[in-house]
């Protein structure tokens, strides 16, 4: 939203103003924060226990959409996105808000994780699989700097970043839970986290 905004600026200050392009601008202003309200109205209903919105999702699909979101930030990181999403997985049930927003999550942090990286490729890798026959698996790896303790990662108000909040991991935690799943770290041996979660099977297709 601030990017779109300091562009609109610069449109309507050019000479002559450059009105058309303004406008593009300014509508994806208004597009992005209806997106971000959206975010805030999930999560607020998830810690007031409210019934989700649940639907039938391709999880590809749904860190396709992420992937769009950061292409920016991980181009100007100078990171490479490798993915490995198992084709034709059955659906999950969920909210689709929230799901993304977990997956934004854990690409940030290891976004984040690797800023100070430059001995080794910054890498991120995403993969989706089948995980027995009534739930998939996601997992997000980096090769950043590694979780000290991972438990304690996903406690509310912990956080080894100077700007973080300790939050992230925590909502994550939470929202993976109230759809029926699991959000962990597996143990690496090298360099770097793998965080995981897992979704059940929509009931339609579980067997």
């Amino acid at each position: 939203m601030v990017a779109n905004g300091q562009a609109c600026t610069q449109w309507l200050s050019a000479e002559p103003p450059n009105v058309v392009n303004a406008r593009i601008a300014a509508e994806r202003i208004v597009r992005d924060a209806k997106d971000a309200g959206e975010v805030v109205r999930r999560i607020r209903a998830l810690f007031k226990k409210k019934a989700l919105t649940k639907v039938d999702l391709d999880i590809n699909d749904v860190v396709d959409e992420v992937l769009r979101l950061i292409r920016t930030e991980v181009g100007r990181k100078r990171i490479t996105v490798e993915t490995d999403l198992q084709k034709r997985l059955p659906l999950v049930q969920g909210d689709r808000v929230q799901l993304q927003q977990v997956i934004f999550n854990l690409l940030l942090n290891g976004i984040e994780a690797m800023e100070d990286v430059n001995d080794r490729p910054r890498k991120l890798r995403i993969c989706s699989k089948l995980q027995g026959e009534d739930a998939i698996v996601v997992e997000v790896r980096d090769h950043g700097v590694g979780v000290a303790d991972g438990e304690k990662a996903f406690e509310a108000f912990y956080t080894t970043k100077d700007k973080g909040m300790g939050m992230g991991l925590a909502v994550c935690r939470s929202i993976v839970e109230a759809h029926g799943g699991r959000l962990g770290i597996t143990p690496s041996e090298f360099p770097g986290t793998t965080f995981f979660f897992t979704l059940p099977l929509s009931s339609s297709q579980s067997t």
